[in-house]
C-alpha cells in the first residue's frame, strides 16, 4: 500500500485533554500542558489494521516503559528522512521525549518490547536473488536506544521480504519467534511464489536458532500464501496462524513439537473457493493463548452455499483447545445481511488469562465486546463514535488503551474494563466526548521585509507551513507590546500586509505567528522574532 511522503518540522505540543469512559459516563474537561518540542509529520494510520485481501505491516507501536510512560514506536512517520519515529508521554499524555531511530535494513517489519530490550525487524529485497544478501536482520537495542548488536539471515530464498503480509514476534526467555512472509526465488516456470516464513533467534547470543524458508506442506508448518502471519510462544511451542489463500486454503493454527519433528495443525476456517484466489472474503484480526483455548478473530463471508467472496463479513471468534484434542469452534459475534457494509478487521486484546477484548469497526462506530477465556461473548456490545488503527491495544494503569494518528493530530483512546458489564448480550451506546487528544503547533513563520512610508508600515513575512489556515501580527509602541493592536489574517496564501493610520516619526514594535484550524479551535505558532520600524 502506498503511503503519503512524511513531512517535518520543529514545533511545539499542545494537549487537549477529555477523559471519558466509553461506557456511558463521561466526565469532561480540557488542559494545556507546557510547551514541548515536538515533530510534526503528515500522514495516518485511522483504521490501518483494516484488509480486504492481505495484511500489511503494523507501523504503530505502544508499550509501557520501566518508569510507567508509554512509549509510541511509528515506523513510517520519518520515512524520507530514513528513521523511525518514538516518542515517550507521561501519564497525563504530555510529550515528554523523542527519539529518532536510523533505520537498518531499508524495509521495517515488526517492532518488539521483550520486558528486557527493544527489537527492531528489517529486511531488503533481493532482486537478484543472492545467497549472500542479508533479506532479514533482527536489531537489539536497550531501553535508551543504544544499538546491542544483530543477527542477519542471508538469501533464505527471498526475492522480497514481507510481500503480502507483515511480520510479527513473541519470545519466551531468551527465545525470539519471527512469523513472516516472503515471496520466493522465481521458479522454473516464471513465478514468485509467497509463502510464510518462521524465523527463530538466541537472544542472548543473537543467534539464528533455525529459519523455515523452504517449499513444503502444512505439516511442516508451510502456508502459501499466507496473507497474515500472527505467532505466540505456548510453553516450548511456536503456535502460529495464517491466512492462507491456497495451501491450505484456510485460517489455519499450526504447532511446533519438540525437536524440529514438524508441527500439529487445526483448520480454524475452512475458505470456499478456488485454490489460489487470493480473493478470499476473509480477514483476520488477531490471536491470542487464554487459560484453557488458543482464540482466534476475524471477519469473514458465508461460507458453502452461495458462496461470495465479495458479499458481506461478519465478526468471529474461533477457538481450540491448547491441546489441539478438538475440533475448532466458530461464532460468529454478528449477523449483518447483505446490503449491510461489512465491518472492517478487528482488533483483539488480552485483558487477563480469562478476558479479552474485541473490538472492530462498522462504518465509523467503534463496537467493543467482551470475549471470554472459551471464546465465547460475555458482555453487552458496545457501540461508541470512536477510531481504531493499526494499534494494538495494550493495559496501561488498569486502562485499555490505543492511539490513532492523522497528521499534526495524536489520539489516545481508553476504555475501563471494569465497566464493562457482563451479562446477555444486547447492544448498548456508550458515549466518548473526545479521546486525549494531542494537537501539534504550527512552526512559527519568520518576517522577510518591513518597510516604511508615510504614517505606515508594510510587512512581508514567509508563507506558513502547510495546514496553516491564517496569520495574526501585533504592533505596539512599547518593545514588551504594552498596548498592542492585533491584526487577523484569514487567508493562509497572504505573505504582505500594509497598517496605516499610525502615528508618523514613530518607531514601532512588530511581531507575526500564524494558526491552524483543528476542529473549529485555533492552534497558534510561537511568535517570530520581534522587528521595529520608523514610521514616515
Amino acid at each position: 500500500m502506498k503511503r503519503e511522503e512524511a513531512r517535518f518540522q520543529t514545533a511545539y505540543l499542545r494537549v487537549v485533554l477529555c477523559f471519558c469512559m466509553l461506557c456511558g459516563m463521561i466526565i469532561c474537561g480540557s488542559v494545556t500542558a507546557k510547551a514541548q518540542e515536538a515533530t510534526i509529520y503528515y500522514g495516518s494510520n485511522i483504521n490501518k489494521q483494516n484488509y480486504t485481501k492481505w495484511s500489511t505491516k503494523v507501523n504503530s507501536y505502544l508499550t509501557e516503559t520501566r518508569d510507567h510512560k508509554l512509549m509510541r514506536f511509528q515506523a513510517n512517520a520519518l520515512s524520507t528522512k530514513k528513521q523511525y519515529l518514538v516518542e515517550y508521554y507521561d501519564s497525563s499524555y504530555h510529550l515528554v521525549r523523542t527519539v529518532n531511530v536510523p533505520y537498518e535494513l531499508s524495509l521495517f517489519g515488526a517492532f518488539y518490547d521483550d520486558g528486557n530490550n527493544y527489537y527492531i525487524f528489517s529486511g531488503q529485497n533481493n532482486s537478484n536473488e543472492k545467497n549472500s544478501v542479508e533479506v532479514f536482520r533482527l536489531t537489539k537495542y536497550d531501553y535508551n536506544w543504544r544499538r546491542l548488536g544483530s543477527v542477519g539471515v542471508y538469501g533464505a530464498n527471498t526475492s522480497k521480504p514481507f510481500e503480502a503480509g507483515l511480520a510479527r514476534i513473541h519470545h519466551s526467555g531468551k527465545h525470539l519467534a519471527v512469523k513472516t512472509c516472503h515471496t520466493m526465488y522465481v521458479t522454473d516456470e516464471g513465478y514468485h511464489h509467497q509463502s510464510n516464513m518462521l524465523i527463530r533467534f538466541r537472544t542472548d547470543t543473537m543467534t539464528v536458532e533455525s529459519s523455515n524458508y523452504s517449499v513444503s506442506n502444512i505439516s511442516k508448518g508451510y502456508v502459501s500464501h499466507s496473507f497474515n502471519q500472527f505467532v505466540r510462544y505456548d510453553g516450548d511451542s511456536v503456535v502460529g496462524v495464517d491466512h492462507g489463500d491456497a495451501y491450505p486454503r484456510s485460517v489455519v493454527l499450526t504447532k511446533t513439537r519438540a525437536a524440529g519433528s514438524g508441527c500439529d495443525y487445526k483448520e480454524i476456517l475452512a475458505i470456499s473457493g478456488n485454490v489460489g484466489n487470493n480473493d478470499t472474503g476473509v480477514s483476520v484480526g488477531g490471536f491470542e493463548i487464554s487459560s484453557s483455548s488458543y482464540l482466534v478473530v476475524g471477519n469473514s463471508v458465508k461460507m458453502g452455499s452461495g458462496y461470495s467472496a465479495s458479499g458481506v463479513r461478519n465478526i468471529f471468534v474461533a477457538s481450540v483447545d491448547r491441546n489441539l484434542q478438538t475440533t475448532p469452534k466458530l461464532r460468529y459475534v454478528t449477523s449483518y445481511k447483505n446490503g449491510d457494509t461489512s465491518p472492517s478487521t478487528p482488533q483483539f486484546m488480552k485483558i487477563d488469562s480469562g478476558n479479552f477484548l474485541l473490538l472492530w469497526m462498522k462504518g465509523s462506530t467503534l463496537n467493543y465486546v467482551k470475549i471470554n477465556a472459551n471464546g465465547d461473548v460475555c458482555s453487552n456490545v458496545y457501540q461508541v463514535n470512536a477510531e481504531l488503527s493499526d494499534c494494538v491495544p495494550i493495559l496501561y494503569n488498569g486502562k485499555i488503551i490505543w492511539y490513532t494518528w492523522k497528521n499534526e493530530i495524536v489520539k489516545f483512546y481508553s476504555i475501563n474494563p471494569s465497566t464493562i458489564i457482563t451479562k446477555n448480550v444486547s447492544f448498548s451506546t456508550a458515549s466518548i466526548a473526545a479521546a486525549k487528544q494531542v494537537v501539534m503547533k504550527p512552526k512559527a513563520v519568520s518576517v522577510k521585509k518591513v518597510s516604511a512610508s508615510k504614517d505606515s508600515f508594510t510587512l512581508q513575512w514567509k508563507k506558513g507551513e502547510k495546514g496553516v489556515t491564517g496569520y495574526q501580527i501585533q504592533y505596539s509602541l512599547k518593545s514588551n507590546f504594552t498596548g498592542k493592536k492585533t491584526v487577523t489574517i484569514k487567508s493562509a496564501k497572504t505573505v504582505k500586509k500594509k497598517i496605516g493610520k499610525l502615528k508618523s516619526k514613530k518607531k514601532y514594535y512588530i511581531r507575526i505567528r500564524c494558526f491552524k484550524t483543528v476542529s473549529g479551535k485555533k492552534y497558534y505558532s510561537v511568535w517570530s522574532a520581534k522587528k521595529s520600524v520608523k514610521v514616515k
